[in-house]
């Protein structure tokens, strides 16, 4: 026999089973379907443990957007929304509506808005994924590169929930000082003897040779010792550590010469010793070169060759006689050795240093990496003669990280000059001063403040990449490699 049940008394089981929208706050183990939360992201603290040198270094008015991720227990994204803020003491609030009992992992990300944002974000749809790339710390003045970020557990039984953003960027001042000494100094001289390093194509655009050579004192104050001047033969392992490519020349102080006489000997013989292999200097005469002394032009920390500069078996006038190597006049061999004296006002002086630019989420620990190659670095440049302070400085934010800076006076067709390089470390939510000393090249970090008065702020910055002479490649990073000037 079937029990009786009233339908109203079943709607109205059914209404009760279903109206639980949070778990009981006493524990009576209530079902979580469904909830709004209510954050609030506060942003005060982003630029807080910051102080800035003059109080027009901090752009308080600018506009901020914040943008915020959501993502599931399984890490996948289920929110991507941007809301605009007056600047980073302000603060905003949002609902999220949540369903199930499993937390979500909220990512907030703040930086100042405006047509050249500072950050690229992408790879959004997994939180492993989410990448956050700086363009470029310094693309714009002052505060432009700032960034806030929040990572935080979001309960869907919470009523409401605050968020306070961190800093993600340390700041970092770079200061140069004394910019103007070495106009006060005067111009650097070079010595004559040392290593000397040139990079050129050959006749015919077929090889590029990168390579040192050695000038040494002879027997006189006249006679002159260059080794490895053939660089096909430096190449194949002929070198003067194995007794050839290795050549006299006259230097000739008041011309500001140094000529070596036509065909001498690398060392090296053809045809089973039968033709001797030649150093020659010349020059074209209708399909053929002229032979003629091969000579230099002397600079102040520069060899230039006058004439073209080949080797050949002069003897052998066969049909199939020809040029190992021949080269156009004008190679330029630019000293590695330390100048004595001042170094001269330079065209700009400059911080470089690899960075890290990319910020990724481990779990909700942010990891920090480079995308730069070993010979790309990013820096801060000045032209001294812009400015009639001696002391200079501009802000940038940075990732946090372990990296190699240095410092570098650069003058259009003269040897720059770098300082070693100085491996700093960098924390997140602290603020440092890359400083570079010009009177004597050195360059410090610490952490802190500036403690030396400058007198005028960079408003914008060079890019490595702007220009290749200026910004010639030097592998600046944890493996440090060396790269030949070119």
């Amino acid at each position: 026999m079937k029990k009786f049940v009233s339908i109203a008394g079943v709607l109205l089981c059914f209404a009760a089973a279903f109206s639980c929208q949070t778990t009981d706050p006493s524990g009576g183990g209530g079902v979580v379907v469904r909830q709004d939360v209510t954050v609030t992201f506060k942003l005060s603290g982003v630029l807080s443990g910051f102080t800035a040198y003059q109080a027009s270094d901090f752009n308080a008015n600018a506009k901020v957007q914040l943008r915020y991720f959501l993502y599931d227990a399984q890490g996948k994204r289920v929110k991507d929304a941007s809301v605009s803020m007056d600047n980073f003491s302000s603060e905003t609030s949002v609902d999220l509506n949540l369903s199930g009992t499993e937390n979500f992992t909220l990512v907030a990300l703040a930086f100042y808005d405006g047509s050249s944002p500072a950050y690229t974000v992408s790879d959004t749809e997994t939180l492993s994924s989410l990448t956050v790339k700086q363009i470029n710390e310094h693309k714009n003045s002052d505060m432009n590169a700032a960034l806030g970020y929040a990572v935080a557990s979001i309960s869907p039984s919470a009523s409401s929930q605050i968020v306070s953003l961190q800093p993600a960027t340390p700041l970092v001042y770079l200061q140069w000082k004394s910019i103007h000494a070495g106009k006060q100094q005067g111009e650097a001289t070079y010595p004559l003897y040392g290593n000397y390093q040139a990079k050129v194509s050959d006749f015919w655009g077929d090889n590029t040779y990168n390579w040192t050579i050695t000038v040494e004192k002879g027997a006189s104050d006249t006679e002159v010792i260059i080794k490895n001047l053939c660089p096909y033969f430096v190449s194949l392992g002929w070198t003067a550590d194995e007794g050839v490519n290795i050549f006299t020349g006259t230097y000739d102080a008041s011309a500001k010469t140094i000529t070596l006489p036509m065909k001498q000997a690398i060392g090296l013989t053809y045809d089973e010793g039968k033709y001797s292999i030649q150093l020659t200097g010349g020059s074209i005469d209708g399909d053929y070169i002229k032979y003629e002394d091969l000579v230099l032009s002397v600079g102040n920390g520069t060899l230039t060759t006058v004439n073209m500069m080949g080797t050949c078996c002069p003897e052998d006038t066969s049909d199939t006689a020809g040029w190992y190597e021949l080269f156009n006049p004008g190679i330029v061999f630019s000293s590695t050795e330390k100048p004595s004296g001042g170094q001269g006002e330079p065209d700009r002086y400059l911080i470089i240093y690899h960075n890290n630019d990319i910020m990724r989420f481990d779990g909700q620990k942010p990891v920090f990496s480079s995308s730069l190659g070993d010979l790309n670095n990013n820096s801060g440049s000045l032209t001294p003669a812009n400015y009639t302070g001696n002391s200079i400085y501009t802000l940038v934010f940075l990732f946090p990280g372990q990296f190699d800076i240095f410092g570098r006076a650069y003058t259009e067709g003269k040897p720059y000059v770098d300082t070693d390089f100085l491996p700093v470390s960098i924390q997140a939510n602290s603020q440092y001063v890359f400083s570079l000393e010009c009177s004597d090249m050195s360059i410090t970090y610490w952490k802190g403040s500036m403690s030396t008065k400058s007198d005028l702020l960079i408003p914008a910055l060079g890019w490595w990449q702007q220009r290749p002479d200026v910004y010639a490649p030097r592998a600046c990073g944890r493996q440090l490699i060396i790269a030949p000037r070119p």
